[in-house]
C-alpha cells in the first residue's frame, strides 16, 4: 500500500519506503505478529480471465507545488512492457491467464487532453506488444490543476476543499506518509456540489469516453481481453471530512451518533461516483475495480486499545482504516493492497468479498517483499505470494516494482527474480499454482 521507490524512479526525488501500518508501528511501538491463514478458497468463473500485470508509473507530483507531472514517454512505457514480455511470457500460455501492465497514476492534474493521449497511447502499447492493459487513476491526491469543463480551477471554486473542525478552519495539504516534503493540495470536500459534478465530468465525459473508444476497438479486432480494467482510485481515502459532513447536514449542534461510520460512509460514496462514471461510459462492471488500503482487523483492534478514536481519527489517512466494506458498490469489483506481512490482510480481504461481494475482486497494488524502511526480502514463495489472490477469486493482481529500470531497490529485485519469473511463467501457462499452508 505504498507507491515506493518506483515512484522515486519515475520523479527523480528522493522518496522513503513506507506504509500507514508500519508507521503507525514506528510512532505506536507495536509489532505485527505473524498468523496462519485460513484459506479458504472463491471460483472464479471457467471463462474469466484473470490478468498477471506490472504496474508502470507515468510521473509523479513536483514537491514544491504538488502538481502531478508525466515524466514517461510512450517509447518509455513501450520497452518496459516488452522487457516484462520477454521475461514472463512462456511459450505455452493459456488463454485465459493473461500478461500485462497497468498505467498510472492518471491523474486530474494532467488534463483532460493528457489523460486521454496516456489512454490512446496504454491501448496502442497493448496492440503492438499483445499484452494486456489496466488504467490506474488517482482519485484524490493530485488535483490541485484540477479543471471543469467551462476552464475554471475546481480549487478555486468556493467549498471544494475539507475543513478540519466544525469551525470551518481550512484544511492543510494532504498528509500522505510516502510522499515527504510534497506539498499536495488539502483534501477535496467529497459531498461538494461542485465536486461531485468534477466527479462524473472526469470519470464519464474524459476517461470513461476515451476508454470506450479504445475499448471498442479491440473488441472489434477481437482482443477484447486485453483490456484488463480501470482501477478507479489509488488508494482512495478521506481525511478530516467536517465539510461534506456539514453538506450532509451535521454540525456541531448536530453531529452524527457515529463520527467514523459517517465518514466512512463519505468515502464509500465518493469511490461509488468514480465507479458509476465510468461505468455510465459503458464499461462493463467486471472490468471496473476499486482500490483500498485498509490495515488488518487485528492491528486496528490493537490501535483502538491504546488510543481512543477521537484520537485515531486525527491520524492522517484514517477514515479507510477499518473500512474494508467502502470498497464495494453496485458498479464495480472490489481492489485492496497486499505485501507480504499482511497476512491478516488477506484473511480480511476474503472475508470482506464473502459478505459484500460477487466472488472476483482485485490485488490492485502488492508484490512479495517485507515492507519497511528499507522493504527487506521476503522468504515467501513466489508461487504462494500469487495463489494467496489468484487462488481466491482474484481477477487482477497488479505487481510494483518490476521492470522499472534501475533504482527499485527490493521491490526491483524480488519482483524480477528468478523465483518470480518462473511462478508468473507457472501461471501463465494455466498451471495450478500451489499454495504452501505452512508459510
Amino acid at each position: 500500500m505504498v507507491f515506493m521507490r518506483v515512484w522515486k524512479i519515475a520523479t527523480k526525488m528522493p522518496l522513503r519506503c513506507d506504509t500507514v501500518l508500519s508507521r503507525l508501528a514506528l510512532i505506536l511501538a507495536f509489532t505485527l505478529g505473524s498468523v496462519a491463514i485460513s484459506l479458504s478458497s472463491f471460483a472464479v468463473e471457467p471463462s474469466a480471465p484473470q490478468y498477471l500485470l506490472f504496474q508502470f508509473f507515468l510521473g509523479g507530483p513536483d514537491p514544491p507545488s504538488g502538481i502531478y507531472h508525466k515524466n514517461r514517454s510512450k517509447d518509455d512505457i513501450l520497452r518496459m512492457a516488452r522487457d516484462a514480455a520477454n521475461a514472463a511470457r512462456p511459450a505455452r500460455r493459456d488463454p485465459n491467464r493473461i500478461l500485462g501492465f497497468a498505467v498510472g497514476p492518471i491523474a486530474m492534474d494532467q488534463g483532460e487532453d493528457d489523460a486521454r493521449s496516456v489512454i490512446r497511447d496504454a491501448f496502442d502499447i497493448a496492440w503492438e506488444t499483445d499484452m494486456a492493459v489496466a488504467l490506474h487513476l488517482d482519485d484524490y491526491m493530485f488535483w490541485a490543476q484540477a479543471r471543469l469543463p467551462d476552464g475554471r480551477l475546481l480549487r478555486g471554486v468556493e467549498g471544494t476543499t475539507e475543513w478540519k473542525d466544525w469551525l470551518e478552519t481550512p484544511a492543510q495539504g494532504l498528509e500522505i506518509g510516502w510522499l515527504p516534503n510534497v506539498k499536495l493540495a488539502p483534501q477535496i470536500c467529497y459531498e461538494s456540489p461542485k465536486v461531485k459534478e468534477f466527479a462524473t465530468y472526469w470519470t464519464k465525459d474524459v476517461i470513461g469516453q476515451e476508454v470506450k473508444r479504445q475499448f471498442d476497438r479491440f473488441v472489434q479486432a477481437g482482443k477484447a481481453k486485453l483490456f484488463a480494467g480501470i482501477i478507479a482510485g489509488w488508494e482512495s481515502n478521506l481525511a478530516y471530512g467536517y465539510c461534506s459532513l456539514w453538506r450532509l447536514g451535521y454540525s456541531a449542534q448536530n453531529p452524527p451518533a457515529d463520527f467514523d461510520h459517517e465518514r466512512e460512509q463519505v468515502l464509500q460514496r465518493h469511490i461509488e461516483r468514480w465507479a458509476k462514471g465510468i461505468s455510465d461510459a459503458g464499461i462493463p462492471r467486471d472490468l471496473i475495480f476499486t482500490h483500498l488500503a485498509p490495515i488488518p482487523k487485528r492491528d486496528y483492534d490493537k490501535l483502538t486499545a491504546m488510543l481512543p478514536r477521537s484520537r485515531i481519527r486525527e491520524i492522517p489517512q484514517s477514515t479507510a482504516f477499518r473500512a474494508f466494506w467502502t470498497a464495494f458498490n453496485p458498479y464495480s469489483s472490489p481492489g485492496f493492497g497486499g505485501y507480504l506481512g499482511d497476512d491478516d490482510r488477506y484473511k480480511d480481504i476474503y472475508e470482506a468479498v464473502r459478505t459484500y461481494g460477487r466472488g472476483s475482486w482485485a490485488m490492485a497494488e502488492g508484490t512479495n517483499v517485507i515492507l519497511g524502511a528499507p522493504p527487506k526480502r521476503s522468504p515467501l514463495a513466489w508461487e504462494t505470494y500469487l495463489a494467496r489472490s489468484f487462488n481466491h477469486g482474484a481477477r487482477i493482481v497488479d505487481l510494483f516494482g518490476g521492470f522499472q529500470g534501475e533504482g527499485a531497490g527490493e521491490f526491483g529485485r524480488s519482483t524480477e527474480s528468478e523465483q518470480a519469473v518462473a511462478a508468473y511463467r507457472k501461471f501463465l501457462q494455466g498451471d495450478p499454482l500451489v499454495e504452501d499452508q505452512k508459510e
